[in-house]
């Protein structure tokens, strides 16, 4: 069975991009998996619920997640790390026999408040995941790798061997790649309203440049490639990709009518990017093994500690 990808509205490229280049994470890091089922969100953004009401409808057993990053951890659109207090706090009330009322800790929003609804709901699901042992998580959010308390903490609930998550801005985007002459190539180049990073040698040069909107949370991703004529172009353009991605067949290029689907990482102090096959890349993941198996010793999630035992 293939692995499974779960991404809101907002990450409609998640597809197209996965489609063509379903490996995840990159093969220098861990064992890979092939992306070969999705599931979109009926919403912009991704909330917990709908992430494990995925994985239980497919069973998969390896997840991608394409995602809002919030600060430094992941956006499912609820305040993540205090909900998922709550839920180990419900988890270790089961694993462990304590009663609501012998409980430590007092849950976001006050106490017990969300006991009647996560026992209900999502600790139900919570288990259900559980159950089926995940393999590896894979995360495709800005800078979540650098939460590793957070991840810690959401790989031991979810019961996986790992997940991988970005330390950069993690950017999706469709691009139409232009040809130009040398001179028009040197012209775009030295035009620079923004940061524009270029690979190859003269004659058969690779431009490209990224606009961030954080704001409006869009990027834009321009990509122009040097070349005499339409033949020289896709050459250059097809041998760049190949060096590039993971796309197991780059005939479908062209610069008349196919849209090129793109993944990076982006480096917001240096403004460079790095795709899926650069060694920067795999330099700026993180991968985390879950460390909680004790469900009824003290857990630390974040800067802050639950003295559960």
């Amino acid at each position: 069975m293939g692995a499974l990808a779960i991404y809101g509205t907002f990450f409609h490229v998640t597809q197209p991009y996965y489609s063509r280049h379903p490996v995840e994470p990159p093969p220098l890091t861990t064992p890979t998996f092939n992306v070969t089922d999705f599931a979109p969100a009926s919403s912009e953004q991704l909330t917990l619920e709908q992430v494990l009401d995925a994985i239980i409808a497919h069973s998969a057993t390896d997840i991608l997640i394409v995602s809002h990053g919030a600060g430094n951890g992941i956006n499912l659109n609820v305040d993540i790390a205090p909900l998922l207090q709550d839920i180990i706090i419900e988890m270790n009330n089961e694993l462990c026999g304590r009663a609501p009322q012998d409980l430590p800790y007092t849950p976001s929003g006050g106490r017990h408040s969300h006991l009647v609804h996560i026992s209900s709901g999502l600790l139900g699901k919570v288990r259900q995941v559980r159950a089926l042992n995940l393999n590896r998580v894979v995360i495709r959010a800005c800078k979540v790798g650098n939460d590793r308390a957070l991840l810690d903490t959401l790989a031991s609930l979810l019961n996986c061997r790992s997940i991988n998550a970005p330390l950069l801005k993690s950017v999706f985007a469709i691009t139409q790649p232009a040809r130009l002459s040398t001179s028009a190539f040197d012209t775009w180049m030295h035009a620079r309203r923004t940061h524009r990073q270029v690979d190859g040698q003269p004659g058969s040069r690779v431009g490209f440049e990224i606009i961030v909107d954080d704001q409006h949370h869009t990027v834009v991703f321009n990509l122009r490639v040097e070349a005499a004529d339409e033949t020289t172009g896709l050459a250059t353009l097809r041998d760049w990709a190949n060096r590039k991605f993971l796309f197991p067949d780059t005939s479908f290029f062209t610069f008349s009518s196919q849209t090129l689907p793109i993944e990076c990482l982006y480096n917001e102090s240096s403004r460079d990017a790095y795709f899926p096959k650069d060694p920067e890349y795999v330099a700026n993941t993180a991968t985390v093994t879950p460390s909680i198996t004790n469900w009824c010793a003290p857990i630390s999630i974040g800067d802050g500690s639950i003295p559960l035992n």
